[in-house]
């Protein structure tokens, strides 16, 4: 499957783009169609099979222009949180309005 066929925003197919993505992986396939129909899930794949887009990629595309905030994700490590931040951060550079990507950790100043 191809990432055209999600139907995504246009800046997302431009985040996708920038990247060097072309056809979704097996868990991308598996869990964006879930995440798109508003469905819970919980999924597991091996490292470096596209977890992360798996799921941002679907949530950003439900993203509005708001000044507020609309999604909140939690992370197991510091390692982890901080791939999702720059993934996270990737994506949003694209986004047609202003798009705040933070990231705290415990223990840590959120500054």
């Amino acid at each position: 499957m191809t990432f055209s066929d999600y139907n995504f925003a246009t800046y997302i197919e431009e985040a996708i783009q920038d990247l060097g993505f072309h056809e979704a992986t097996p868990i991308q396939e598996e869990v964006i169609p879930l995440i798109q129909a508003d469905k819970s899930l919980v999924a597991q794949s091996q490292t470096g099979s596209g977890k992360s887009h798996a799921f941002l990629l679907p949530l950003f595309d439900k993203l509005e222009d708001r000044d507020r905030t609309q999604l909140v994700i939690t992370a197991p490590s510091r390692e982890l949180g901080e791939q999702l931040y720059k993934n996270a951060s990737q994506i949003s550079q694209f986004a047609p309005f202003d798009l705040r990507i933070e990231r705290a950790f415990g223990g840590t100043d959120t500054k």
